[in-house]
């Protein structure tokens, strides 16, 4: 039996919840999870997925949030109940280079638990002390990290971590992602045209801007979805360049909860991810292009980050930036059917990949190799 304590905060995340549902699934496992009582979950979900008695679940209250870097939890008696729980191996499902980093790696060395960590960074910067030390402490003790791109791989290196690399990714449930008919819902938003939707944070980084200049290039009757994740002052911006394309009056605005994402992603004739690489941020994955496909819906994206592989050959990549080309893309899109049907029976294929299962036994084949080592 190995004894697994995993550190996340992303757990405080119903959705992300899923992956230690599937991990439960493995009897030769003991889980243990600590997430923060107090993270706010933009997910927006409505519900949870239920009490498992096979994960202990702490929710200890955490100072600093939600800054991923400096929160960590002060509670003296969480330090009592980790060294009484003796783990085998302390998951840190978090950038190393955080406090909560620093607080695992303690408890680590205290118990004697072996080490992993989790790092989604995909642009190489330096951080400030006690940050950058703090990275070197905990990679420098880590049997293993896990990373989602090659990217993230090639900026360990550069900062010097020397350990086990695996590749893995974020998941989605395939079974709540599945193709419906949505002709009611449709039909309350108004929607009678090709429609294209996005879904996500409304920000600059993710390219709606380069969204809204290829819609007003389109030479052919559609609709713009576009989910009001956050209402932020980009809004206003946006919408100041939507009238001025004439474009604003084909906008529909959503807002669904987690638990409804599919019904609307199933409104969308493509959905298109066209986010765009600044000097801090680049796309690190785009959940939505799996559960996209797993709908059975083509996706279109920019070339950011790690939106071409996560694609594949399951949809369209344009240059990230260029609404000319993205115009001709969806244009492509709208006016070839056989395409359409093509990348629909790709995505649905590819989205196999990422399924939390899929991403559990990763996880599962690295706890044993840890062990073993």
């Amino acid at each position: 039996m190995v004894k697994v304590l995993m550190v996340g905060h992303t757990f405080s995340v119903t959705a992300y919840r899923k992956l230690l549902k599937e991990l439960s699934l493995y009897k030769d496992l003991e889980l243990h999870t600590i997430y923060p009582e107090n993270w706010k979950d933009d997910f927006k979900t409505k519900k949870d997925i239920g009490k498992d008695e096979k994960i202990n679940v702490i929710k200890p209250y955490a100072v600093f949030v939600p800054h991923m870097y400096r929160f960590f939890y002060p509670s003296p008696s969480l330090f009592f109940k980790v060294l009484s729980m003796k783990p085998d191996i302390i998951h840190i499902n978090e950038e190393p280079g955080s406090i909560i980093a620093l607080q695992a790696w303690i408890w680590a060395k205290l118990t004697g638990a072996k080490i992993l960590f989790n790092t989604y960074e995909n642009i190489y910067r330096g951080q400030r002390f006690p940050l950058g030390l703090i990275y070197k402490i905990v990679t420098g003790s880590s049997q293993y990290a896990l990373t989602i791109h090659e990217e993230c791989v090639e900026v360990l290196e550069k900062k010097g971590y020397k350990g086990k690399v695996k590749i893995t990714f974020l998941g989605f449930d395939p079974a709540k992602f599945v193709k419906k008919d949505v002709t009611v819902l449709k039909k309350k938003f108004g929607i009678e045209n090709f429609a294209i939707g996005f879904m996500g944070r409304l920000s600059q980084e993710k390219g709606i801007l380069t969204l809204i200049e290829a819609c007003s290039k389109l030479k052919f009757q559609y609709h713009l979805i576009l989910d009001k994740y956050v209402n932020t002052d980009f809004i206003k911006e946006m919408e100041e360049k939507a009238k001025e394309l004439n474009v604003m009056g084909k906008i529909r605005y959503i807002d669904p909860a987690y638990e409804e994402v599919q019904d609307y992603i199933n409104m969308f004739d493509v959905l298109v991810l066209p986010s765009q690489t600044t000097p801090w941020w680049k796309e690190q994955f785009g959940r939505v292009l799996v559960e996209a496909m797993s709908c059975e819906v083509p996706v279109i994206g920019s070339s950011s980050g790690s939106i071409p592989f996560v694609i594949g050959e399951a949809g369209l990549v344009f240059e990230e930036g260029s609404a000319k080309e993205l115009a001709e893309k969806i244009t492509k899109l709208e006016k070839n059917e056989v395409l359409r049907r093509k990348l629909i029976a790709n995505g649905k294929e590819r989205s196999k990949l990422f399924t939390w299962k899929r991403i559990a036994k990763d996880y599962y084949d690295v706890y044993k190799e840890i062990e073993q080592d």
